[in-house]
């Protein structure tokens, strides 16, 4: 160690090997020569001091300054290359969790626009149906209203009864009505041309009673009196006069 000499004659450990060095309290060294152990004194600072011999009992924190600084930085090398490493592992995944923090937040934010999309539809289609439900119940109202207004017709509920009591003419005495020239076709003339046509004088029991009479507002031109003792119209001559029965209904609700 070349750098060791004593502070006040200079000399160093290599130059006087029988010579002992004591370190002061103030970092200088000086040898025992030039050092006085009774009231020890420093030339350099010119104060009082104390001192500590410069071998192998010396403190470990004082013995450090005299180690081989090669070793040392050896040492710092190692140090520094293991806290480098340790550095950039930890930058390595500050970087990564930052990615992930990105692209978690860009996620996050078409996440949010497509939420606030699907809402907007979701929002749509409530209102929508709202307004659908609204619009049935008022069409729901206007047909009540309506089938109030105008009930529908029933059929007849002795249609079936009528026709298996009703006596049928022979197809030779239909034949020959219809065949006969007469004058255009109309209720009273229809009653005219079979008046006297032979059939059998089968009066059913609701003829009278049960099928609505013709209603004529204009007079009694088309009115037929069918309370005749013994009088049977013919099955076609029923079936046209219950259809003019129900246009005339009809015609006048």
């Amino acid at each position: 160690m070349f750098w060791v000499f004593c502070c006040s004659c200079f000399a160093r450990p290599s130059q006087a090997a029988q010579r002992k060095f004591y370190m002061s309290s103030c970092s200088h060294i000086y040898c025992e020569r030039c050092i006085n152990h009774s009231h020890p004194y420093c030339r350099r600072c010119c104060v009082s001091i104390r001192v500590i011999a410069c071998d192998s009992q010396m403190p470990s924190e004082v013995r450090s300054v005299f180690c081989d600084a090669n070793e040392k930085v050896a040492n710092l090398i190692k140090a520094l290359e293991y806290q480098a490493g340790q550095r950039f592992g930890l930058m390595s995944h500050l970087r990564g969790s930052e990615q992930k923090y990105n692209s978690a937040k860009a996620y996050i934010r078409d996440a949010e626009i497509k939420y606030s999309n699907m809402k907007q539809k979701l929002d749509s289609s409530l209102r929508k149906i709202k307004e659908l439900e609204l619009a049935n119940e008022t069409l729901k109202k206007q047909v009540q209203k309506m089938r109030q207004v105008t009930p529908s017709p029933s059929p007849p509920s002795d249609a079936g009864q009528w026709f298996t009591h009703m006596s049928f003419p022979t197809p030779q005495s239909r034949k020959s009505v219809m065949n006969t020239p007469s004058a255009p076709f109309t209720p009273r003339n229809c009653y005219t041309q079979y008046r006297n046509t032979p059939t059998p004088a089968v009066t059913p029991p609701f003829v009278t009673s049960k099928t609505p009479p013709l209603h004529d507002t204009c007079g009694s031109r088309y009115s037929v009196n069918r309370n005749v003792p013994g009088f049977t119209p013919p099955q076609k001559t029923m079936e046209l006069l219950t259809i003019l029965n129900k246009k005339r209904e009809l015609n006048l609700s």
